[in-house]
């Protein structure tokens, strides 16, 4: 009788715990294909502070939503080109690459390596970085980026899509 009555206590603490589990579910964002999830807890800080990008190779550490917002905000028009060919009009909000590097305090670099959360990663040279298309992202067709998207993107807008950065991770200068 007893071993009976702990099942049943047991199926039922399961049972809630489940339920309770699939309440949350909705709330959380879907991670994008090869991207890790991230945490609740991890989305739900990133949303209250802002995001941060590791930076290697300059003289900080870290470029915070807090340096972007010091930059001059821009927008601009841009056809995502895709592997299959197919195309997408796309209207990006953000700030010039360029700007990025100078707030970093570069100068001088062969290449800047911007890299996802997946680690894909693209070398962009200083033509790329240089270009008044290319920014970092963070409003695509007038909706803001969300932890799933990673907040923030590389756009090389004159490139083809295999040069963006989806949920930017790092960026590295390379001199």
């Amino acid at each position: 009788m007893k071993i009976k009555r702990s099942i049943m206590v047991l199926v039922t603490v399961l049972v809630i715990a489940m339920v309770l589990g699939a309440c949350g579910a909705g709330n959380t964002p879907a991670a994008s294909p090869g991207a890790p999830a991230a945490s609740a807890a991890q989305s739900t800080e990133a949303a209250a502070t802002g995001w941060s990008v590791a930076v290697e190779g300059a003289s900080q550490s870290v470029f915070t939503s807090e340096d972007y917002a010091k930059l001059t905000p821009v927008k601009i028009d841009t056809v995502l080109k895709k592997k299959d060919g197919s195309e997408t009009k796309q209207v990006w909000e953000g700030v010039l690459l360029k700007d990025v590097v100078a707030a970093l305090g570069v100068t001088e670099y062969k290449s800047v390596t911007f890299t996802a959360a997946d680690d894909y990663a693209k070398d962009y040279t200083p033509e790329i970085v240089n270009d008044a298309k290319s920014i970092l992202g963070t409003v695509l067709d007038g909706k803001k980026l969300m932890a799933d998207d990673g907040f923030v993107q590389a756009v090389a807008g004159s490139q083809s899509g295999n040069m963006w950065i989806k949920s930017l991770k790092s960026i590295k200068v390379n001199n």
